[in-house]
């Protein structure tokens, strides 16, 4: 058996990893899945919102699940986040660092299944790569690499009110921002690459 190691190649021309000017509050790129987080997400910027937190999250991705995202669109409706939640077609991936360089943290909040349990997602070195704290699940590679390095927090990918919490502390603590920003480009600079 051969194994594969799938790094990211997109790395920053520029390295100012700082979250002012930056148009959306965090990212996720990928298959949109009910598998996930998107509605554990939806449901945590309702929670922030009500706390007044008006975040702005970017959702880029294909949606394979039959009436996701009709269903998508009506909790949004349902919950009045039409203005702070926006999902995207996918995008050519030499084109996904704009959206990178635009976004303060990076969402990997996929369900603990099986399948989830031994992936490796590389959007995590890519979000990295760009300086993005990660906001990510709290169970295999993702919890790992995310703790090992210092780039972020882990949540409870089914709890709402962690994944608020966790992305607020994310979003309101300058010297963690700084931290888990400066860790991840450092880790794929020198060891990810």
């Amino acid at each position: 058996m051969d194994i594969i190691y799938n790094y990211t190649n997109l790395y920053p021309e520029q390295k100012d990893h700082s979250p002012e000017n930056r148009i959306y509050d965090a990212i996720y790129t990928g298959s949109i899945r009910s598998t996930r987080g998107i509605f554990q997400v939806i449901q945590a910027i309702k929670l922030a919102r009500d706390k007044g937190y008006l975040y702005k999250i970017l959702f880029i991705g294909p949606v394979f699940e039959k009436n996701l995202k009709k269903k998508v669109l009506h909790l949004l409706k349902q919950y009045k986040l039409q203005e702070h939640i926006t999902i995207e077609d996918p995008v050519p991936y030499e084109k996904i660092s704009r959206f990178y360089e635009q976004s303060k943290v990076g969402l990997i909040i996929f369900s603990n299944n099986a399948v989830n349990r031994t992936i490796l997602p590389i959007k995590l070195f890519e979000y990295m790569a760009y300086g993005l704290p990660v906001l990510s699940s709290n169970f295999g590679h993702m919890k790992k690499y995310t703790d090992m390095e210092e780039t972020g927090l882990t949540v409870d990918p089914s709890n709402p009110k962690d994944i608020c919490e966790k992305l607020i502390t994310l979003l309101t603590n300058h010297e963690l921002y700084e931290k888990c920003a400066a860790n991840g480009m450092n880790a794929t600079n020198n060891k990810y690459r």
